[in-house]
Parts: C-alpha cells; structure tokens; sequence
C-alpha cells in the first residue's frame, strides 16, 4: 500500500511542527509593493472586493496574507514540487505531454505562472481581465482524447497542489501561521482556479477538508500514475533544457522534491531513497543553503525583484492588448 500522502501533517493546530533548527528565525514576509509599483500600475493596492473571482469568505487581511506569501521569494521553491504534484493527475500529464513547451523553454513557462499570480494578488482589474483571457485561450487549445485544460477538477488540483506546496516550503523554512492565517490563505488560493472557471463549489471550505480531500487525491494518483505523467515527470527533473548557469539548481532540486514528494510519487519518477545517508546530508545542506541565502537578501533586492516581477506582468499586458501574443 502507497504511503499516506501528507506533504503539512502539522495543518492541524493541535500537532506542532517540529522547530527548525535555526538560531535566527528567517525575515518576515515582505510586501508585494515596491517603491515603483504605483507608477507601473494604476491600482496598485486593491482590495478583495475589486478582484475578480473573489472568495466568499475574504478578508482584507487574508487576501494581504495572500500578496505578502506570493511576494516572498522563498515561496517559488516550492514550484518543483508543485508541477511534480500536478503532473501526476491524468488530465493534466496528458495534457502537458502534448502541448507544454516546458522541455523545451521551461523559464518561459515559469514566468508565465509568475505573471498569471502576480496579476491575480496585484493587477488592475483590466490586467487581471488580459491574463485572464489569455490564459483561458491557450487552455482553449489544450484538449484531446482524455483531457481538457478546462476541466474544472484539474484547476482545483492545480489549485490545491499550489498551496499545500507552499505550505510545506513554509514549514520547512521556518515560517508560522496560525490556524485562522492559514484558513485565509487556504481560501484566498482557490481564486487561481475560480478565475479559470472552477465553481467556487468545488473548494475546500476548511484546512482539514483540504488535507483530506488532498491526500485521498494524492494517494490514487501516485498508485495510478499514467506514462505521461511519469514521462514528464522526468522530464521536469532530468529533461529541461536550462542555461549552462542555472544547470546546477536541477540536482539540489531533485534532492529536495525526494524528500518531499510521497514514495509512490517519488518512485514514479525515478528519484531516489531519501532516507540514505548521502541523501539525508544533502537534503539538510540544501535546506540551510537556501534558508541562508534568504535570510542575507536585503530588502532592497526582494523589492527590486518584486518590481521587476510587476513591470514584467505589465509588459505582457502590454504585449497581450497590442499582438494578442506573450512577450516572454
């Protein structure tokens, strides 16, 4: 029998997560509004009742939480394991196999997702209103025998997969929230699949029903795993055609996804036994690695790169509105 998929087992209040082994806790999250966002963007600060898609249950302060977690930079190491999740739904593997370019031009790919999220949690709502649109187009395209991007329950697992991922960076490195924070979050993340005409329904109304809902998913889908998935699945770890200078992140990835994906996953895509001593060591070397190098960032780096991130999903505002076509 597969092992039990729990990738936030302390998503419970009453079960703590064990200390990280840190003397300092890591830098609180910043904002995702940089000293040059006004002038970039007309609406530089909405609130949820302007977004489109807005939760039910949303708050001024859960869809803050939600900007801050999407402006912190170590949030985007969760992305590895997210797609590796994601992948290992049938739909979605199809899918991906047939039409994805990310062998190929998987930085392109990446900012693409940076720029639906940051549009979402930062955009004007005819910013949000482009992406929006031009997301929904290219899934238009993506459908065939046995899938269709559209499908609602695969924007939910997209969905979900995102933010239990992130969650579990979170923990790992340190971060805190408490039961109501994550509550919020939780119910702010469902709006990346509303907007993609997921019915509000379909979501998780509370943490535990999320954690059940995910692991039964994760759970079948490791046992059942199609060829494409473990195809690009292997892909995504071995395959991606990088630049010579960001070709030594793929190995620290695979290190770190071993430890972090299920054993039925972690299988399916050939990674290997987490629990070797050769394994253990260079999980722990990675974590303090990257814990380190966010803890030393200044915050004039993380607001230039969060300014970048905006200018960017402006200009493939820009370029949508003119060409119709992604700038990047």
């Amino acid at each position: 029998m597969a092992a039990k998929m729990s990738l936030c087992p302390h998503i419970h209040p009453e079960t703590k997560a064990p200390p990280p082994s840190f003397a300092i806790q890591p830098p609180a999250l910043p904002s995702l509004q940089p000293a040059s966002f006004k002038a970039d963007n007309p609406n530089p600060s909405p609130t949820p009742d302007e977004i489109i898609f807005t939760p039910p249950n949303s708050t001024s302060e859960s869809f803050a939480l939600l900007r801050a977690t999407s402006a912190d930079l170590l949030t985007w190491t969760s992305s590895p394991l997210a797609v590796l999740l994601q992948i290992a739904h049938p739909t979605i593997a199809r899918g991906t196999c047939v039409h994805s370019r990310v062998a190929k031009a998987p930085i392109s790919r990446l900012l693409r997702t940076i720029v639906f999220i940051t549009a979402i949690c930062a955009g004007a709502l005819s910013q949000q209103d482009t992406i929006i649109r031009a997301v929904k187009r290219q899934h238009a395209r993506v459908r065939g025998k046995g899938y269709d991007a559209r499908d609602a329950e695969a924007q939910k697992w997209t969905a979900a997969t995102t933010f239990m991922s992130v969650i579990k960076c979170q923990r790992t490195f340190g971060r805190r929230m408490g039961k109501q924070e994550m509550e919020g979050l939780m119910s702010e993340f469902g709006r990346f699949a509303a907007c993609l005409d997921m019915p509000w329904e379909l979501w998780p109304e509370s943490l535990e029903e999320m954690e059940v809902y995910f692991e039964k998913e994760a759970e079948t889908f490791g046992i059942e795993i199609q060829d494409e998935g473990r195809r690009m699945g292997r892909v995504v770890l071995w395959g991606m055609e990088l630049p010579w200078w960001l070709r030594w992140v793929m190995p620290v990835v695979r290190v770190v996804v071993a430890n972090w994906l299920p054993d039925n996953l972690r299988e399916a895509y050939g990674l290997a036994d987490p629990n070797g001593w050769g394994m253990r060591m260079g999980y722990w070397l990675a974590v303090w690695a990257i814990w380190l190098v966010d803890l030393m960032t200044p915050g004039l780096a993380r607001d230039l790169a969060n300014a970048w991130l905006v200018r960017l999903m402006v200009r493939s505002v820009e370029g949508l509105e003119k060409t119709g076509r992604w700038v990047i």
